[in-house]
């Protein structure tokens, strides 16, 4: 049989981040966040609002995460695309390939109802 291949690739948001805290600490975190923009959605005329969204995501993800951030940074953000493929068997309708064996079946049994009524 044979097998459809469908292409379900996703971008994912990779952004390193300084953050400081309110005793002062500053630390640099890199940040891995998977999105909904599928390979063929991503576009030059919707990028930026796509990153924006993005950012929106890691904001809410930082201020979660840690409650005494106070400020945060973003020093270098990209989006890089994940390959992932599925793979589907075809389904065929029904078709010349089930009709064949029927006729076969059919002739087969007229060809034992000739033998039988000569006998």
């Amino acid at each position: 049989m044979k097998r459809k291949r469908r292409n379900e690739s996703y971008y994912q948001y990779r952004a390193t981040c300084s953050i400081r805290r309110e005793d002062g600490f500053e630390d640099i975190r890199n940040y891995e966040l998977d999105t909904d923009i599928l390979h063929k959605s991503l576009h030059f005329w919707n990028k930026s609002s796509h990153l924006k969204q993005c950012q929106d995501m890691l904001s809410a993800l930082i201020f979660q995460e840690d409650d005494r951030v106070v400020k945060y940074g973003i020093l270098q953000e990209k989006l890089v695309l994940v390959p992932r493929f599925t793979y589907e068997e075809e389904k065929k309708p029904p078709g010349k390939h089930i009709v064949l064996p029927k006729l076969l079946l059919a002739i087969e049994a007229l060809i034992l109802m000739i033998i039988q009524s000569r006998m």
